[in-house]
């Protein structure tokens, strides 16, 4: 089953003087990303990568204008935005009231609620261009398991080579026997021998040929469409112009009629 997966980014004026506190905060979640208590992210489903920057204060020589400085906060998800927010603020709302009370126009500490944080965060969200997606379709959890398969699976195999004669004058099939027979013996492993769901199994070769096919088959249409579209932007500049040209001369024509010649000496 594939994943809905997806890009937040939220952006918030820091308040004046307080960059700096700021900044040694998230320097100390930042050294501990896996064991903070601020913002536990190993206790987070949801989050595949987060983090904040400081945009520090700028200002313009050209129009001698003042940027405030900003904090972003950028993360890349699984599910819906609502489930991905309601989580940030339920697993680390201790960390987002510490980091957030520092930004202008965050709710104040006696009326502070979930709800009140979770309107705060969407009220400066802004929408991304694009964003890249390492495992598309792969949730955060079956990223884990996959690593997990593939060190259990080295393991095996380093720990064969040590003990025994390795190896040597064994055929790949052999190999991949083995290596089934090792994750068929753990419970926790089956899963990689069940087939792949075909929502996200790869295309096939015969698939990539077809497509390839069918893309040059379509290349003169798509030229030809490409050509009409040009001759008739081409078009409607020549009558554009036409038009501009009749109401200059009649403009002209208007003017000479109604006024004086004048002679300056």
């Amino acid at each position: 089953m594939t994943t809905m997966q997806g890009a937040l980014t939220v952006i918030t004026r820091i308040a004046p003087g307080r960059t700096e506190r700021l900044r040694s905060l998230l320097n100390g979640i930042g050294d501990a990303v896996e064991h903070n208590e601020l913002v536990p992210f190993v206790q987070m489903t949801t989050v595949h990568f987060a983090r904040w920057v400081i945009l520090p204060e700028r200002r313009s020589d050209a129009d001698n204008a003042t940027f405030p400085a900003q904090l972003v906060l950028s993360t890349s998800y699984d599910g819906p935005l609502d489930t991905h927010l309601e989580e940030l603020v339920r697993v680390a709302r201790r960390g987002f009231d510490s980091i957030y009370e520092h930004c202008v126009a965050y709710p104040d500490a006696d009326g502070r609620t979930s709800a009140s944080v979770l309107a705060y965060l969407r009220s400066h969200a802004v929408d991304h261009a694009i964003f890249f997606v390492g495992a598309p379709g792969v949730s955060l959890s079956r990223v884990h398991e996959e690593s997990g398969l593939r060190n259990s699976i080295e393991e095996f195999l380093d720990r064969t080579s040590v003990n025994t004669d390795g190896w040597t004058g064994r055929t790949a099939t052999d190999v991949r026997r083995a290596v089934r027979d090792h994750v068929a013996g753990d419970p926790s492993q089956r899963w990689a021998l069940e087939p792949l769901d075909p929502a996200v199994r790869t295309l096939p070769w015969y698939g990539w040929v077809g497509l390839t096919l069918v893309a040059v088959m379509l290349s003169p249409v798509l030229v030809f469409g490409l050509l009409l579209v040009r001759m008739k932007e081409f078009g409607d500049a020549r009558r554009e112009a036409r038009r501009r040209s009749t109401a200059v001369g009649d403009a002209a024509t208007d003017r000479d009629v109604s006024q004086p010649a004048r002679h300056v000496i």
